[in-house]
């Protein structure tokens, strides 16, 4: 399947999930508008290579948004601002590059993120912001060598963060500054040398 047809759709609006992973897709379907009441959605082993947020934005009650094995190589900032009910954002194994600034922004619900298995080699200031209720993030195999300070801000219930199997140097290279509630940190298969104990003078909840 190359493309979601609109006659496909139109006597299903009170669809509530759609599981069209492993197809041949190379573009976000805009036809999804016609679902209003869709919570889940899975375009997982596709062939898209980027993310409109108009088509995107057009879909209000998604609660988890599948997109891993694909193409997609950038976040623009706010591509997911109007999802306000996500909870689960799988971006994993694509070829993703770049986040922008405020790229994952004010999702107040966002309870799991992952970026596992891309290219990333840095985050930049405030990527992720005003996520109040994130407890999950994978950025686990990328390439990763620095994290701004701020990169995660507003991020107060951020219980595991996964960096393993990245090219970090130093904890001063991995934006936890604001990480105060973090319970569990894996930075193992990176490059750190020594531990700077005031890198994780503010974490009093690891385990």
């Amino acid at each position: 399947m190359t493309d979601i047809n609109f006659s496909a759709l139109s006597n299903n609006t009170d669809l509530q999930e759609l599981y069209a992973s492993h197809n041949s897709l190379t573009e976000f379907p805009n036809t999804l508008s016609s679902l209003p009441k869709l919570k889940t959605l899975d375009l997982g082993n596709n062939r898209l290579t980027q993310l409109q947020s108009k088509s995107i934005s057009s879909m209000p009650s998604l609660t988890e948004l599948y997109l891993p094995q694909n193409r997609i190589k950038r976040i623009a900032e706010n591509t997911f601002y109007k999802l306000a009910k996500l909870e689960i954002l799988d971006l994993e194994n694509n070829e993703l590059e770049d986040l922008a600034t405020h790229s994952i922004k004010s999702l107040p619900n966002l309870l799991a993120l992952s970026f596992a298995r891309n290219k990333l080699a840095s985050i930049p200031s405030s990527a992720l912001s005003n996520l109040p209720s994130l407890q999950s993030l994978e950025l686990q195999e990328n390439s990763l060598q620095e994290l701004a300070s701020d990169a995660f801000t507003s991020c107060p219930n951020l219980l595991m963060v996964n960096m393993s199997s990245n090219q970090l140097n130093s904890l001063d290279q991995c934006g936890l500054h604001s990480m105060r509630n973090l319970e569990i940190l894996d930075l193992s298969h990176n490059k750190i040398s020594y531990f700077d104990t005031d890198s994780m003078q503010s974490m009093d909840s690891l385990v």
